[in-house]
């Protein structure tokens, strides 16, 4: 674990640089292969399953002749030069195939499952207690309009004196007359 622990110290130290978070990486593989083989009999590594991965693809040929000479990063021969991030994805791959294997990782899957199984449902069941309402208000609504309407026919009523007005209402045609004029509204104050 103090391994493993380590590394991620160096890769955050390393930056962005692709040779050293390869270096940094090759080495805790061979310090877990080394651990791991001369601990067989005990368990005080505490890995389930070994943590292997293989090297990063070999340098595309474009990216080799494009790539400037740089002091420094001459590297043993069985490590490879990275010059491209996409050399990492067998790297990368493998280390997410190995971290779904372990039984925390799919523990975590299957509660983020359920949990999400969980919460559909509430959200279902929110949506269909909102539609119900939502007919009840619509339905209040209507009846409200119609017993409007309803007030509406009865209470206009044209006066055989004046001049009536037709309108279409809700598909019936209610008649309707000019506003009376009451004696507050004609009246002039000094």
């Amino acid at each position: 674990m103090q391994v493993i622990k380590g590394t991620f110290k160096d890769i955050r130290s390393a930056g962005v640089n692709l040779n050293k978070f390869w270096v940094i990486m090759a080495s805790m593989r061979d310090e877990i292969a080394n651990l791991s083989s001369s601990d067989s009999g005990s368990e005080s590594l505490m890995v389930e399953i070994p943590l292997t991965f293989p090297d990063p693809a070999p340098p595309p040929v474009a990216a080799i002749a494009n790539a400037r000479s740089l002091r420094g990063t001459h590297h043993p021969d069985h490590l490879v030069n990275v010059v491209q991030s996409s050399q990492m994805i067998p790297v990368f791959l493998s280390l997410v195939h190995t971290s779904l294997k372990s039984a925390i990782i799919r523990d975590e899957i299957e509660q983020g499952l359920k949990d999400n199984r969980d919460v559909t449902r509430d959200a279902r069941e929110a949506t269909r207690l909102e539609n119900e309402r939502w007919e009840q208000e619509r339905k209040s609504m209507e009846s409200a309009a119609k017993d409007k309407a309803l007030k509406l026919e009865v209470i206009i009523l044209p006066f055989p004196s004046e001049p009536h007005h037709t309108y279409a209402f809700e598909n019936r045609i209610v008649q309707s007359v000019p506003r009376i004029r009451s004696k507050c509204s004609t009246s002039r104050m000094p």
